[in-house]
């Protein structure tokens, strides 16, 4: 199963799959936004990130079709450094 998600933050709608399988499935059925799929399990990981950090998740996505987040781990910087 798959959920459509009209993402303010990305200014996108994007797809959440529960399963790879369904991931796979979106992927041929929706190859004009490959971007823009996610598993349920990536957008349990990025729970409570930045907008910035969310729009670079989505920016990697776009370039890397079929990437997946298996982990995050939000780099901080303080600013003159």
């Amino acid at each position: 199963m798959s959920v459509l998600i009209n993402s303010a933050k990305l200014n996108r709608i994007v797809r959440v799959c529960d399963s790879r399988q369904d991931a796979r499935q979106a992927w041929q059925d929706h190859a004009e936004d490959r971007g823009s799929i996610y598993l349920a399990s990536e957008v349990r990981l990025m729970g409570g990130i930045s907008d910035e950090a969310l729009e670079a998740v989505q920016m990697v996505k776009d370039v890397f079709l079929g990437a997946r987040v298996q982990r995050f781990d939000p780099v901080e910087t303080q600013l003159g450094e």
